[in-house]
């Protein structure tokens, strides 16, 4: 199984939210294959999946995987501990004109 747990809030509670994700981890982390911690969040338009409209979500990203990985390495989760972010790389130039 595959979870992807999304940022949508504007609150800047970044302790119910990294516990939310342990609770995720120690209750279904048997069951998952990997865990995503926000969705998109370099996309602002939630109709399309972007948590990236919402506040704070860089943060939540970065929090929500340091609870993930801290509480799935205490479980043995070994699995569960990596992350996967896509990049937007600008097209190089020579530096000729």
């Amino acid at each position: 199984m595959v979870s992807c747990i999304c940022y949508r809030t504007n609150e800047n509670n970044m302790l119910n939210w990294t516990n939310f994700i342990r609770s995720i981890i120690r209750e279904y982390g048997s069951l998952l294959a990997k865990i995503q911690i926000t969705e998109e969040p370099n996309n602002p338009h939630a109709a399309t999946g972007g948590d990236g409209s919402f506040l704070n979500v860089r943060k939540a990203l970065i929090e929500g995987i340091i609870a993930a990985s801290d509480e799935a390495q205490k479980a043995g989760y070994y699995r569960l501990a990596s992350m996967q972010y896509p990049l937007s790389i600008p097209p190089m130039t020579s530096g000729k004109k």
